[in-house]
């Protein structure tokens, strides 16, 4: 098929073909501000429709940012889908009052509310895929952006040409081909007076620093930082795919608790784990937000430095616990709290058992020792008794024994399961634990004569 496109409609096309970012037979929005950029994307996608069958839709979004700049912007749009009889979709948002709300900035706000209702669009109106004007610019001010500001190695590899259904087209095109593009064919545009406001930092960065660079000698400064972009974008595919492996042979899954030997992590590199540590959060947490390297680098210091036992809780929704040789990974215990009654009292407690407290007059022979039955002297009515689930940190001491231990080195010595372990009981007097039924009893409270009266708790498993 032949075709007269022009030489910027060609190389976009063949964008297209190689990084295979549309299809033939699609509903397309452009996210079209009226600005060179979108106004160049759509008169290419224009061109390039009669061949690919798409259905084009214009997006526009009016920020409420410049006094009378935003309502001609907004008419401009307007006349522009009449002329060509688009259809064009319109909202207004307040993105100073939203900044303000959740104490983020300008450009943040901008941004955030500006993809939302994109989605939103695309979802009512069964919208294939949604396209940006991004160029190659935009890229390597992107990525000067995130050198400035200590981004780590994934927000150096850039702007994505693709993700998911969000497109960017014209992603290595530069700002002089777009500039040729409407020069030569005469467009029309209109010209947003923010961006050439420094108090916007992407506009410090392309109007002071990206000019000043180039004046010094390093005048393909937005090619090669685009360049190196995408080396690291390419890097990063790579080195996700060994990662994946990885996490498939070093991540089990029992019941919806992860886990993995330590010494097995810490032989990778520490890059990998680090990309290890981010792929759990995402795969099995389901945690989709960035995680600053701070905490990861918190995390990695708790998995080698940490006791047994010990537990770090991530967004109170999950937690890593040290056991043994093992990280365990699962959903949060909830807490629970039941206060006992000394009278004939039974407390049933989800998932994990009944607790009956009950009053005897002459306690049972050693012979027939029972280990989820105990018997404590009649000085225990003296103090409030509670059922809790035990947490990193409590100690209790053992009968026989004058030191206090650990709870948690308690229930490990004692072979406890380590999925029963995480939400196991322990009965309080006062502040003091008492005992872990089924495991171990306290020193305090001791029955000195079995002829004596006593108060007898009985432990009735019923753990899932």
């Amino acid at each position: 098929m032949k075709t007269k496109w022009s030489k910027l409609a060609h190389r976009v096309h063949q964008n297209i073909l190689l990084h295979d970012l549309l299809a033939k037979n699609k509903k397309i929005l452009i996210a079209f501000s009226g600005g060179r950029d979108s106004v160049v994307l759509f008169n290419v996608l224009r061109e390039l429709s009669a061949f690919w069958k798409w259905k084009l839709l214009l997006g526009h979004i009016d920020h409420s940012l410049r006094i009378d700049e935003d309502e001609k912007e907004t008419e401009f749009c307007s006349n522009i889908a009449r002329k060509y009889d688009i259809e064009l979709l319109e909202q207004k948002i307040n993105v100073k009052k939203y900044a303000s709300q959740n104490s983020i900035s300008i450009e943040d706000a901008a941004r955030k509310l500006r993809y939302e209702i994109l989605d939103k669009w695309m979802n009512n109106n069964s919208i294939d895929f949604m396209v940006t004007g991004h160029h190659q610019s935009d890229q390597a001010e992107t990525i000067m952006y995130r050198l400035l500001t200590g981004s780590g190695f994934n927000g150096l590899s850039g702007i994505p040409n693709k993700r998911r259904k969000i497109i960017r087209p014209i992603l290595d095109i530069t700002r002089d081909e777009i500039n040729n593009y409407i020069s030569e064919n005469k467009l029309d545009f209109m010209e947003d007076s923010s961006n050439i406001d420094i108090n916007f930092q992407r506009n410090r960065i392309r109007n002071k620093i990206i000019p000043s660079i180039k004046k010094n000698g390093y005048e393909q400064i937005e090619s090669n930082l685009a360049k190196s972009g995408t080396a690291i974008a390419s890097a990063k595919i790579a080195i996700n795919y060994f990662i994946e492996k990885e996490f498939d042979d070093l991540i089990s899954n029992k019941n919806g608790v992860y886990k993995f030997k330590i010494s097995d992590v810490k032989k990778l590199p520490s890059f990998a784990i680090d990309e290890l540590l981010k792929s759990i959060f995402k795969r099995s947490l389901n945690i989709k937000k960035h995680i600053p390297q701070k905490e990861i680098l918190q995390l990695k210091y708790f998995i080698f430095k940490s006791e047994t036992g010990s537990i770090y809780k991530v967004e109170n929704n999950y937690q890593f616990i040290v056991n043994r040789d093992y990280i365990l990974i699962s959903k949060s215990v909830k807490d629970y709290n039941y206060e006992l009654d000394i009278n004939d009292k039974s407390i049933k407690i989800n998932n994990i058992g009944t607790i009956i407290v009950k009053k005897v007059k002459k306690v049972k022979r050693e012979k027939d020792y029972n280990i989820n039955c105990e018997y404590f002297n009649v000085d225990i009515v003296n103090n409030n008794l509670y059922i809790k689930n035990w947490k990193n940190g409590d100690r209790m001491v053992p009968f026989g024994m004058n030191e206090s231990k650990k709870v948690s080195d308690i229930l490990t010595n004692a072979k406890v399961d380590v999925y029963k372990r995480m939400k196991y009981p322990v009965i309080f007097a006062g502040n003091e634990i008492i005992w872990i039924p089924g495991v171990k009893r306290a020193e305090k409270f001791r029955i000195n004569n079995f002829n004596d009266s006593a108060y007898e708790i009985v432990f009735k498993q019923g753990m899932k």
